[in-house]
């Protein structure tokens, strides 16, 4: 894959630029250029340096080196320094041409904290601060990822030259720098591409895939978050009720995240003091915790940000004193935790650590894309970023064994500088209405695709009994992520609920995040006339959720196509209509889908004449049961009561508990399970041959 490159560095004189000797294939050996230029006040004598090399252990992938170097041997004709680089951009690779590039899917910041995707073709139009690009090539894709490397920051964008990738220090003054600037793969499979892409970039970064950590075990579970119910009214009464309605519910909520207003703040919102905040926990949060954990609530968390509360760290108060050595005062005067590595763990582990004593088992970390705003010009961003994730993480791992939720993160410099945590909010704040919904689902499943290759993704609270509570709820059982309402005092529905977990509360959670079909990726859904279809893996199962994103068009109509299976053939069942079918491979199912509708399909291979959709009244189902297979005879295990659903061809023994039951007939069986308790079906069969495919409904 031949690019053209041109580098172009941007100095406190102007930019200068020199062009590569031709189109460079990659991989390719370094070229260096000696740039000449400037003006009478600021002449430019400097060396800037690309490296194009393979990323070891990534096939197919390259990484971009970019190395300046302001400060030549001295020429006797250069009569005063050099201008230093510029802060923003400081060096940009202008990228010639991506070969034979198509319609591409790519990530941009909407702003400090989020990413959202766009949807683009050649020649690619980017905002600035775009994030990635995955893309279209004969024979397969391209994903161009632009990094943080060493001490600045990367993003792509066009102007009218075309596509470049922009190198920015955000601090200036500087007359070197070096790092990798960008990872470049190409690969048959658009998803297996960004995996292995990202993943070549974690190793020059030095961050961790999400495959290699693991997910936090409080948020296995079920839990309620403070924010939409309470925001900052809340109180340790009003806390301790939410418990008891859950309890009464019969709902086994596990965990509590008391979100933003639980912190002593000063006049100016400023964090204080670790303590909480006296007026709305008399107790403190220790108290909060010991009364919480006796009404069946094990874990609890809190919430902070990164730096310290929104406007940051009273200067002159408790917390500040206990950690004098661990703050930074930022040029816009905000106090925050140093992004220096061991000075910023400092302050966190004094913070975190006082709040594990207070019982805290995790905390959800706020704000960190505004990291920039307060380092910038005080500090490299990409060093600024590595230092600051460094620090948190060190002390979240000593303190809460690294279970932190990552919020306002998805900036680069923090993103590919976790190693250990694990989970990361991909959108921004749920919101109860309706119209929001579609937005909300489009986010995350777009994003999914690129981050959540860095953690699990997490959507967000929702809360219950809404006009749209049914598509966050299916989003979520898709997510792989955690999952927690938010509902006021006495307003919880647990029916919306219930089909997400089991009895105690676990999480039916998919076994990777759940991102838009292939076929969806390169067109924006909000304007496609067709629903969007998001799936996620589970055991042997596949889960398709059709949703109905953008305006109002009236009704729309899909199809669910299966792909191949090992025996030929799908037991299929949408789960709101019962109606479920058996499909030969690239089978296609029709079906239509009204404004506000969300539709969700189990699909599992039929293996000798057998497939066990599991809980019927679960949106995971497969993930509510067990399955071993010895020869004809199958188990299935679980904990009742469920209605248990599977398909037969030829069943010929069937027993619930070791008691035998009447021989049900070929095809859709579902076994109604009562009482608590664990369960055992067994069925044996008489043989397998490939029956005819047919529907029904299951319930």
């Amino acid at each position: 894959m031949a690019v053209g490159l041109e580098v172009e560095l941007w100095t406190t004189g102007g930019p200068v630029t020199a062009r590569s000797p031709g189109a460079r294939p990659l991989p390719g050996p370094e070229a260096g250029f000696e740039l000449a230029g400037g003006d009478d006040r600021w002449p430019l004598l400097a060396r800037a340096r690309l490296r194009i090399h393979d990323c070891p252990g990534a096939a197919d992938v390259v990484a971009g080196d970019v190395e300046v170097d302001m400060d030549l041997p001295t020429r006797p004709w250069v009569p005063m320094p050099t201008a230093p680089l510029g802060e923003d951009p400081s060096v940009r690779l202008h990228v010639a041409e991506l070969p034979g590039m198509g319609a591409a899917l790519g990530w941009a910041m909407a702003d400090d904290w989020w990413l959202k995707p766009l949807w683009t073709s050649h020649p690619p139009q980017l905002p600035r601060w775009t994030q990635g690009l995955l893309f279209r090539r004969p024979g397969g894709y391209g994903c161009l990822l632009p990094l943080p490397g060493g001490p600045f920051r990367s993003h792509l964008s066009t102007d009218a030259r075309g596509l470049g990738i922009d190198v920015s220090l955000m601090d200036p003054g500087h007359r070197s720098l070096a790092g990798t600037a960008f990872v470049l793969g190409v690969g048959a499979d658009p998803f297996e591409l960004v995996t292995r892409t990202v993943t070549a970039g974690l190793g020059q970064t030095g961050g961790r895939p999400r495959t290699e950590k693991p997910f936090p075990e409080p948020l296995e579970y079920l839990g309620f978050c403070t924010w939409e119910a309470l925001r900052e009214s809340m109180s340790q009464e009003q806390l301790l009720a939410k418990a008891r309605e859950f309890s009464g519910l019969g709902l086994a909520v596990r965990w509590f995240l008391v979100d933003d207003g639980w912190q002593t703040l000063d006049d100016h919102d400023r964090l204080l003091d670790f303590q909480a905040d006296p007026a709305k926990f008399p107790e403190g949060l220790a108290g909060l915790v010991r009364r919480l954990r006796a009404a069946g609530i094990p874990w609890v968390g809190v919430w902070h940000a990164l730096t310290g509360h929104w406007p940051g760290v009273a200067p002159d108060g408790p917390a500040a004193r206990a950690a004098p050595h661990g703050l930074m005062t930022a040029r816009d005067g905000v106090v925050l935790p140093s992004p220096d590595a061991s000075r910023g763990f400092e302050f966190w582990y004094a913070w975190h650590r006082w709040l594990r004593a207070q019982g805290v088992d995790f905390v959800k970390v706020d704000n960190q894309g505004a990291l920039r705003r307060h380092t910038r010009g005080a500090l490299p961003i990409g060093t600024a970023g590595a230092g600051a994730q460094a620090a948190l993480e060190a002390s979240a791992a000593l303190c809460f064994q690294s279970r932190v939720i990552h919020c306002m993160s998805m900036a680069q410099e923090s993103t590919w500088h976790h190693q250990v945590t694990n989970v990361m909010r991909t959108s921004g704040d749920y919101t109860p209405d309706p119209l929001a919904a579609g937005e909300h689902v489009v986010d995350n499943a777009f994003n999914a695709v690129l981050a959540g290759n860095f953690a699990w993704c997490d959507h967000d609270m929702f809360v219950t009994g809404t006009a749209a509570t049914r598509v966050h709820a299916v989003l979520r059982a898709l997510s792989a992520g955690p999952v927690y309402v938010s509902d006021a005092p006495g307003e919880t529905l647990a029916r919306d609920v219930l089909p997400l977990i089991l009895a105690d509360g676990r999480i039916l959670r998919a076994d990777a995040p759940g991102r838009p079909v292939a076929d969806a990726l390169f067109a924006d859904p909000r304007t496609a006339a067709r629903p969007l279809l998001v799936e996620a893996p589970a055991g042997l199962a596949r889960y398709v959720g059709a949703f109905y994103v953008g305006p109002e068009r009236g009704v729309l109509a899909g199809e669910l196509a299966v792909p191949r299976a090992p025996a030929g053939r799908w037991a299929v069942r949408e789960h709101f209509s019962g109606e479920a079918r058996i499909l030969s491979d690239q089978e296609r199912w029709p079906f239509i889908l009204a404004p506000g509708e969300v539709k969700l399909f189990a699909q599992v291979p039929v293996e000798d004449a057998l497939a066990v959709l599991g809980a019927a009244d679960r949106y995971l189902g497969v993930k509510a049961v067990t399955l071993q297979r010895s020869g004809r005879l199958a188990r299935v295990d679980f904990v009742g009561p469920v209605p248990l659903l599977l398909w037969a061809e030829r069943p010929r023994r069937l027993t619930v508990d070791g008691r035998r039951n009447p021989l049900p007939a070929p095809g859709w069986i579902r076994i109604q399970v009562a009482g608590p308790g664990g369960h055992r079906v067994e069925l044996e069969l008489t043989g397998g041959r490939r029956g005819s495919a047919g529907s029904s409904r299951s319930r």
